[in-house]
Order: structure tokens, then C-alpha cells, then sequence
């Protein structure tokens, strides 16, 4: 009996792992409404009362049998009535409900269910990466799913911060302007949803938080799986002792000049540079890092961890203005990930900085200054 009752569970996880559903709108399954059904029900127990009452006296009948049957009678009648109703209303809101926008895992694939029938979003049996984006602010997230064949976007509004703490401090700090948010793009209206659905990936791909798959401009792969960095041809291994800066430069003519930002990397004889467009916008202002006060803020802002990664993705942002990179060495990446490749190479162990000997500045006999014992006595005594 006991084996199976197991068998019964597995195969019941089995099936909610195999199915899930998460809603863009959050709504209430339909439920019995009691208080319409006792409301038209006791309307139509009075009136049937009335009316046994006002065919008593037109009959003459002094009975109060009539009074009681029409009350009887008219007040199953609206118990009837009400409950038709009520379940005519149940059937509308449950059909609104199945065709309501929500994103679906069935099977081995991630489904966009809207008003314009199924698309495929991800194939979850493929490698992919989730990368969750937010604003300083963290009132607004954006879930990035990289693949081989393109990035797709779903987006949420506020989480709450009182769940799901662990993937909010794995958020990357993205400026407001900086967020790919379309008019049409599939958004929740809660973020705790959004953060559900990232737990129930990173569930079927435990690996799927430490990746990012992208393409350069040639559309060669820029894939960062875990530990290690791949860059077309070239790979590095994170958990070993590398050397990477981040700056900024400008390149042009003298009538158009654009600001890029670059990320310099090397590992022994290998070498890269990640160049993208600057960013159009500030990441954050002061005040919106809490201090000592950092736990009284509402919502995720009051979180340790999440203050901690906003500091760190402010630090990660800054950098010196430095000449441009030799264009053989670059490499062309999305902007918006350059702070989450830059948060794996800070991870990194550094490599030590070893400076060049100086070199022994050597004097031809004929050049060497020798001061006469008479001059000592007036060199300890001079003054500057």
C-alpha cells in the first residue's frame, strides 16, 4: 500500500511538473454567490406570501394553507431562478478564465496562451539562459530567455519583496530607459508571478540562472555557461585568474561622436574586448540606497540582499575614459547585458599584477659626484 501510495505522488509531481500555468492578470477562481441566491430567494419566499394572501381574500378561504403554498412555491421558484443564474455567471468567468493571457509549461516547452491563439516562447529540452533585469527602483522586471535563435522578454510589475528573496537579489540593475519593454510584450501584473515562473524554469534547468546565450555582430556565440566565458573561438575559464577592466570610450568624426563602453578581458595569451553603446542613462541616484536605513524601505528595497546587489551593480558601472580598443580585439554585445557578463567576470579569482623590475641606472666612472671632506661639514648644516 505504501509503495503505492509513493507511486501515486510521484506520478502526481510528475504531472505538476509536466503542466503549469502562470496568468498575466491574476483572477479569482468563480465561487457560489450565497448572498445573491438568500437575497432572491427570501424576495421571492415575501412575494409568494403576498400573493397566497391576496388569493385568500378574493376566495374567501380563511385558511392560511394558500398563503404557505404560494410562499412555498414562489420562494423555491427564485431559489431556482437565482441559481441559474449564478451558474450561467460561474460558466461565463470560468471561460473567461481558460482564455485569459497566461504563460503555460506543457511538456517540454514554454507557451504564450493570449487572445491570438499558442506561441511558442522557449523549448526547455534546448540549453537557455534566464536572466531577470530590473529598475533601481525594482517597481518594474523584465525576464530575458536566451537561446540559440534570439532572446525572448516577458515582463511584470512590482514584486512584492516578501517572497522569492533569492532570485530578487540575483536581479541585474538596469536604468529605467535601458529596460526592452514593448507595447505588446506579455506582462504580469504581479511580479511575485513573474518570479514563480523563473523558480519553475530554473526547476526543469538548474543551470539556466548562470547562463546567458548571445551573438556578436558576425553572429558568432557569446555564451556565458557558469564558470566559463565563450567568445567565438576563444574560451576562459572563470575559475581561474584573469585580468578584466571596464571603461568607457568615445569614437568618431569631429561632426558625430558616439560614447561606447568596453570590457577588457585576458587570460594568458587570450584577449577580448566586449564593446557596446554606452548607456543612454544614470543607473541610480543616492537616495535610492537605504544606508543604515535600508530595512525600513517597502517592498524589495528593504532587503539586505537586494541592497547588495544594487551596490555592487553600481560599482560594476563605473568607468574611466580610456582610448579606443584595436579593432581586432573586439567583440560586439547587446548593452543590456553588459552589467550581468560583468557581475560573472567580478566572481572571477584576480590575477596578480606583477610590475616590471626597474632597471639599475648605471654611471660612467667619469660621471660619478664625489664630494671632498671639507664639503661634508656644509651639506649636513645647509638647509633646503
Amino acid at each position: 500500500m505504501q509503495t503505492r501510495s509513493n507511486d501515486r505522488g510521484a506520478a502526481a509531481g510528475d504531472a505538476e511538473r509536466a503542466a503549469a500555468s502562470f496568468p498575466l492578470v491574476e483572477r479569482a477562481a468563480p465561487r457560489i454567490d450565497a448572498r445573491a441566491l438568500a437575497l432572491l430567494s427570501i424576495g421571492a419566499l415575501f412575494i409568494g406570501g403576498g400573493a397566497g394572501l391576496v388569493v385568500q381574500q378574493a376566495s374567501g378561504h380563511p385558511r392560511s394553507l394558500v398563503v404557505l403554498a404560494f410562499a412555498v412555491a414562489l420562494g423555491l421558484s427564485g431559489l431556482v431562478v437565482a441559481a441559474l443564474r449564478d451558474r450561467t455567471r460561474r460558466r461565463r468567468l470560468e471561460a473567461e478564465l481558460a482564455t485569459a493571457p497566461r504563460v503555460c509549461i506543457e511538456g517540454t516547452e514554454l507557451w504564450l496562451v493570449d487572445g491570438e491563439g499558442f506561441r511558442s516562447l522557449l523549448r526547455l529540452d534546448r540549453p537557455f539562459g534566464a536572466t531577470l533585469f530590473s529598475t533601481p527602483e525594482r517597481d518594474r522586471l523584465v525576464l530575458a530567455l536566451t537561446h540559440r535563435d534570439g532572446v525572448e522578454y516577458l515582463a511584470a510589475q512590482a514584486p512584492s519583496g516578501t517572497r522569492h528573496e533569492a532570485l530578487l537579489a540575483r536581479t541585474v540593475t538596469t536604468a529605467r530607459s535601458e529596460l526592452p519593454i514593448a507595447e505588446r510584450m506579455p506582462t504580469f501584473d504581479r511580479g511575485d508571478r513573474l518570479l514563480a515562473l523563473v523558480e519553475a524554469l530554473a526547476a526543469r534547468a538548474g543551470d539556466a540562472l548562470d547562463r546567458v546565450w548571445l551573438s556578436d555582430a558576425g553572429m558568432c556565440d557569446l555564451v556565458l555557461d557558469g564558470r566559463r566565458l565563450r567568445a567565438g573561438e576563444l574560451d576562459f575559464d572563470l575559475t581561474r585568474p584573469l585580468r578584466w577592466r571596464g571603461y568607457t570610450f568615445q569614437e568618431g568624426s569631429a561632426l558625430a561622436t558616439q560614447s561606447y563602453q568596453a570590457t577588457a578581458l585576458r587570460q594568458g595569451e587570450r584577449e577580448i574586448v566586449l564593446v557596446s553603446l554606452a548607456p543612454a542613462a544614470e543607473l541610480a541616484t543616492a537616495s535610492i540606497l537605504g544606508g543604515l536605513d535600508a530595512h525600513r524601505r517597502p517592498g524589495p528595497l528593504g532587503l539586505d540582499a537586494v541592497q547588495r546587489a544594487l551596490a555592487r551593480d553600481l560599482r560594476l558601472a563605473r568607468g574611466l575614459v580610456d582610448l579606443p580598443p584595436p579593432r581586432a580585439l573586439r567583440v560586439a554585445i547587446d548593452r543590456l547585458f553588459v552589467p550581468r557578463l560583468r557581475a560573472a567576470l567580478d566572481l572571477a579569482p584576480a590575477e596578480e599584477h606583477v610590475a616590471p623590475p626597474r632597471p639599475t641606472p648605471t654611471t660612467l666612472p667619469s660621471e660619478a659626484l664625489i664630494t671632498p671632506p671639507e664639503g661634508m661639514e656644509q651639506l649636513r648644516s645647509s638647509r633646503p
